[in-house]
């Protein structure tokens, strides 16, 4: 049944937060007051609307997009409106029949009259507690959302003229009027269609429109919506009928309470259950990501991972062997599952075998002697492997530098390890060297000839070892013998002559 297209936009004001009747008064009365009364809730993924609970998540933030999205709503049971509306149309077009005109004359002069009215709805939020984000705040934004939540017409013929929000004290007010998104006015033929007479009628604050920061949230505390309200009027323009204007408003309404209560996290992770085997980004990208939100009471079964093998090339698979514990319950804090792998090696698989060199002493190896490392090689899983020696075992160094001759020798000690068998992943062998440092000085020859420790006249030789005068009696002795040797021989000749 159809009615009242006026009062169908007015009371529509009301569905908007409401669910409630609208009765016309008697063709003898001058107008009609309707109460309304309104039936509200607060909405939102973390919200639990039958007991008025909103429960914490530690993944959420203080910006608009990682807060606590809340909307506040009202449905509004349309029923009685379009029952009075039926009466109104049904007692102007029987009034004009009786003055004469045809039902389609007077069905046809009903239909030429515009919608005059509107509705206004709101309520009160703690601005303690609630944020409001002014980007979302807009007659565009809600209008939208009422159309998507609302088919039919309707919601093209009652539009949003306006919603201001009070950031001092959290008042909310939207507006709305029977004209198009265009301006031009509603007409009764408009309202007749059964596609602009919905039974029930919803309507929210704009989604993204009002949140909660996490710096803001108190587990254990509550804030409320309260005073929610709706109030307008309907009538014809141009027309006086007894029914008409009819002016709604909605009764006292319960406020909205929201508890504020603590929640806590499911947190996962992958271990290796082989021994001296890491796990691979293959593998820990498969780990779940936190639950969080689970309620104090709740069991929470450890999901299972979107894979459980994961190749290693063509050396070996690491198998997911399940979680520990399998499943869990919040008792006042936070639920750790941990899921172990476990690495099992081809049996043909190939590995690489490297060698390294370190100073005893954790220092620096010169390159004389890491270039003696041995060359890379390969070996079979499951093959024992003996260590290559190094191409040397002993390396001298000498350097001079101010005055001083330093020679240090290095000695290979042997590899951390005379063989290693292959078992799943590449051998590595340490050879260890060790250093003895020997420094002693050098002294140029002194200015004019003079000579000083440790140098030598023109002529003479410096040995490798300590130098001192034995070296020059020596070289004077075997000059001598020269001399002698050369006497001799000149003496002969002067015989033979």
């Amino acid at each position: 049944m159809r009615t009242l297209h006026r009062a169908s936009g007015l009371t529509l004001v009301a569905a908007l937060l409401v669910a409630g009747g609208l009765s016309v008064a008697s063709p003898a009365q001058a107008a009609t007051d309707v109460t309304v009364s309104i039936a509200t809730r607060a909405t939102g993924a973390e919200i639990e609307s039958t007991n008025g609970v909103l429960y914490f998540d530690s993944a959420k933030g203080d910006t608009a997009d990682t807060a606590y999205q809340i909307a506040y709503e009202g449905t509004l049971d349309m029923a009685t409106v379009w029952s009075n509306y039926e009466f109104a149309r049904s007692f102007y077009i029987a009034t004009q029949m009786i003055k004469g005109m045809s039902h389609d004359q007077a069905t046809e002069r009903w239909e030429r009259f515009e919608v005059v009215g509107g509705f206004e709805i709101g309520f009160t939020v703690d601005p303690a507690y609630t944020t409001v984000d002014p980007a979302f705040m807009s007659c565009d934004t809600l209008q939208q959302q009422y159309e998507l939540q609302n088919s039919g017409d309707f919601p093209k013929l009652m539009t949003c003229q306006s919603v201001t929000y009070d950031g001092a004290t959290g008042a909310y007010v939207a507006k709305f009027a029977t004209v198009h998104t265009d301006g031009s006015p509603t007409t009764t033929k408009e309202l007749d269609a059964a596609a602009a007479q919905p039974t029930k009628l919803l309507l929210s604050t704009p989604q993204g429109s009002l949140f909660v920061q996490q710096s803001d949230f108190v587990p254990g505390e509550s804030f409320s919506m309260i005073n929610p309200y709706v109030k307008g009027s309907l009538t014809l323009k141009e027309l006086f009928v007894d029914q008409l204007p009819i002016n709604f408003a909605s009764n006292s309404a319960a406020a909205v309470p929201l508890e504020m209560v603590h929640t806590y996290n499911a947190n996962y992770a992958f271990a290796s259950a082989t021994g001296g085997k890491e796990l691979p980004a293959g593998v820990l990208e498969l780990q779940p990501r936190r639950q969080t939100s689970v309620k104090d009471g709740e069991t929470v079964t450890a999901p299972q991972p979107a894979s459980t093998m994961v190749l290693d090339g063509d050396r070996g698979t690491w198998l997911f062997d399940g979680w520990q514990p399998p499943s869990a319950t919040a008792a006042g804090g936070d639920l750790a599952f941990v899921g172990y792998w476990s690495y099992h090696v081809n049996p043909d698989a190939k590995f690489g075998v490297r060698y390294e060199f370190v100073d005893r002493d954790g220092g620096a190896l010169p390159d004389a002697v890491t270039e003696l490392l041995p060359p890379p090689a390969a070996a079979m899983q499951g093959e024992t492997v003996a260590a290559a020696p190094p191409a040397k075992e002993r390396v001298v160094i000498e350097t001079t530098a101010q005055g001083k001759r330093t020679t240090t020798t290095w000695v290979f000690d042997g590899w951390d390890a005379p063989s290693a068998t292959v078992d799943g992943a590449n051998v590595v062998f340490t050879g260890t060297w060790s250093s003895t440092v020997k420094t002693v000085p050098v002294t140029p020859p002194e200015e004019g000839g003079q000579k000083g420790p440790g140098t030598h006249a023109p002529g003479t030789l410096a040995t490798s070892g300590t130098e001192g005068s034995g070296a020059i009696v020596t070289l004077v002795a075997m000059l001598c013998a020269g001399l002698a040797l050369a006497g001799v021989g000149v003496a002969a000749r002067l015989r033979r002559s």
